[in-house]
């Protein structure tokens, strides 16, 4: 038994060994949680999505909130549960209104 009063072992070490691999797969998805928030902005560019890149946010709100995407194509859909919810305008901004609780989008 070791404790923090046992002096150091003869012939005793520890040792770690990292090795790199390869980088975990890209996925464009976006999760958020929003506390206390009425109005937000997602900027899909500075989140690291590509412009017309299918993806999805997954929003978690306690109470009603006003999203704002920018960063889409005109004209892009953003959908929940396959349903068109909004479209972008001619500059890439859609805004959707979401309710308390946990809401998947996908654009």
């Amino acid at each position: 038994m070791v404790t923090t009063d046992t002096p150091p072992l003869v012939g005793e070490y520890q040792q770690q060994a990292w090795q790199t691999g390869p980088p975990a797969p890209r996925v464009a998805r976006v999760d958020i949680q929003l506390v206390d928030v009425a109005a937000a902005t997602l900027q899909l560019a500075r989140a690291g999505l590509r412009l017309g890149e299918p993806g999805t946010a997954v929003v978690q709100t306690d109470g009603a909130t006003t999203l704002t995407l920018t960063n889409l194509i005109p004209d892009a859909a953003v959908k929940i549960g396959g349903h068109v919810v909004a479209r972008a305008n001619a500059n890439g901004v859609a805004v959707i209104s979401l309710h308390a609780g946990r809401t998947t989008l996908a654009f």
